[in-house]
């Protein structure tokens, strides 16, 4: 075991990066920040789950948007290109693509149990596209296994073998000008010279082409050292080394080519450690076995490579004084408005920001490269409230990223309608501003929806949340089907309620008698989740029913013991 974990570390590889339970034999990182238009890579972590096998069929149904271009496998003897074909698989009528692994060629030894294979896609021009996963373990041409996994949530609905992701893109917004591109021998040196008697965190965005080096540093200049760094190795994980301080957790983060990740570092002034976040997960703890000296330490990047590595946007410094998720929740946006976090310095890379520091003597930079930046920095959305009263819808909002606003459409549509303009308010740019629209009601029974489109001073726009009515003799609940289903023996049932009212919620056989009340009583506006166990029934067609004082919709759901 022990050198099984010395290969998986040579990798840049650790354990936790391979959560599987006694059931579980893969696992798939999808990146999270993809700008639309761009290749991008996912990675399908396993094992020789089955030791009889020695060979592994890996088949991918895409989007015909999506196309493969790249496979290559990961192994402790290193990488390899791997053959990719186009082959019609019975069981789903479909074309898949096919990645065949061998596993009695050179490219594994004894001791490999766990590999990685890395795909490649070419660029991803929709918001949003499907990859099916399917596989097969064999022995002499013949199945003796599959892919399986205890994650219900990625089960296709066609089969419990087929597994079903979602990959998305954004759109690049003008707001997200310049990013900063590290050359060979670039460098950017931030000092962190602030109270350290208060939590202290560092966040900014980065994408990657290149890796195999260190991507930061917390330096003592002092000292002249190096307390740890922010490291990528060959195999495209990022991780935390320190020489001098203890590694408490790893949980190293498989890193995509061009795409964006969010970085998190939390230096805590209650206990004495460090926490490193990679698109809101935990991937390192350090704890620290000595008071680091802030006077003289500082935030280094640098690029040691002979190409360029990395392109660097929006890094900002804080006091915190409330909970992490308030930095995590306002990544994607320039302006930062929480409660208990004090924004200590920000730097965006624009023109006019790096000639202002040219004769900073504490912040330094070489061979800096402005780029046009596709980072998801966005415009703040305004945050849009309804009010029913005796005639009349009170819309509400207040200014979203209203600093840069043009002005507001509210919008509306009827049913399965479009949506369109019925009123127009100039920005006023005011922090404190709320706005108000009043919208007389009308006798068509279908759902109302209303939202704000917020037109930028850059003639971007950006759209709040939709609001829903109903109205006349519309019902007033929205239900939805249960998921899963078929269910063994939990499934989860979710409603929307449109108005405040009494609601009952209850699960009937096809008897017409009760099972279970899932709820009696009063609830507000709003979507509801209620968890359902048939622990103690038997198999067969069960009835969910919601009944308010205006309506009563019933699904029905299958328990498959």
């Amino acid at each position: 075991m022990f050198k099984l974990l010395q290969i998986l570390f040579l990798l840049g590889i650790s354990v936790s990066v391979f959560p599987f339970s006694n059931s579980d034999n893969f696992k798939v990182t999808i990146p999270e920040f993809i700008p639309k238009g761009k290749p991008f890579e996912v990675m399908l972590t396993t094992s020789k789950a089955f030791e009889d096998a020695d060979e592994l069929d890996v088949y991918l149904i895409t989007d015909n948007s999506l196309f493969l271009n790249k496979a290559e496998l990961w192994t402790k003897e290193g990488k390899s290109d791997l053959k990719i074909s186009s082959v019609f698989l019975k069981e789903f009528s479909t074309t898949a693509y096919n990645i065949s692994i061998d596993f009695n060629s050179e490219n594994f030894s004894e001791i490999d149990k766990y590999f990685q294979i890395l795909i490649g896609f070419g660029p991803l021009n929709l918001e949003q596209a499907s990859i099916k996963l399917y596989a097969e373990f064999k022995k002499d041409d013949k199945i003796i296994g599959y892919f399986e996994s205890t994650n219900k949530n990625i089960y296709s609905s066609e089969d419990e073998k087929l597994f079903d992701y979602s990959v998305s893109s954004f759109e690049k917004f003008p707001i997200a000008d310049k990013n900063v591109l590290f050359n060979p021998n670039s460098s950017l040196k931030i000092p962190l010279n602030y109270n350290s008697d208060i939590n202290f965190v560092i966040d900014f965005w980065v994408k990657h082409s290149s890796f195999g080096n260190s991507l930061l540093y917390l330096f003592d200049e002092q000292a002249g050292k190096v307390e740890l760094s922010l490291d990528l190795s060959e195999f495209q994980m990022m991780s935390v080394s320190s020489i001098f301080h203890e590694i408490s957790s790893l949980k190293p983060a498989f890193i995509s080519n061009k795409a964006w990740y969010h970085i998190v570092i939390l230096i805590s002034s209650t206990e004495p450690s460090i926490y490193f976040y990679c698109n809101d997960e935990e991937i390192s703890k350090v704890k620290l076995l000595y008071d680091l000296n802030f006077e003289n330490l500082f935030l280094k990047f640098d690029n040691s490579l002979i190409v360029p590595s990395s392109h660097l946007e929006q890094i900002r410094l804080f006091n915190l004084t409330g909970s992490i998720k308030s930095i995590l929740r306002n990544k994607n946006f320039k302006d930062f408005t929480s409660a208990g976090v004090k924004l200590l310095f920000q730097m965006n890379f624009i023109n006019s920001e790096l000639n202002s520091l040219k004769n900073s003597e504490r912040i330094s930079f070489e061979n800096l490269e402005l780029v046009n930046s596709d980072a998801p920095i966005f415009p703040r959305a305004p945050k849009l409230n309804l009010k029913v009263l005796n005639n009349f819808y009170e819309i509400e909002w207040t200014g979203g990223d209203y600093t840069n606003v043009s002005h507001y459409v509210l919008e509306r549509a009827v049913g399965d309608d479009i949506f369109i303009k019925i009123a127009q308010q100039d920005a006023e740019r005011k922090t404190e501003k709320v706005y108000t629209q009043l919208t007389e009601k009308s006798d068509q029974p279908e759902i109302v929806y209303y939202r704000i489109k917020q037109i930028n001073l850059d003639k971007s726009e950006v759209y709040s949340e939709i609001a829903k009515v109903g109205q006349g003799i519309v019902e007033d609940v929205i239900l939805e089907q249960n998921y899963p289903n078929p269910f063994n023996p939990k499934t989860q049932i979710e409603f929307e309620l449109l108005q405040d009212g009494e609601v009952e919620a209850v699960v009937y056989n096809l008897a017409g008698s009760e099972v279970a009340l899932l709820h009696k009583g009063f609830l507000s506006q709003g979507t509801y989740k209620f968890e359902f166990d048939g622990s103690e029934l038997p198999s067969g067609i069960y009835l969910f029913q919601v009944v308010t004082l205006q309506s009563t919709q019933t699904r029905k759901m299958i328990l498959a013991k």
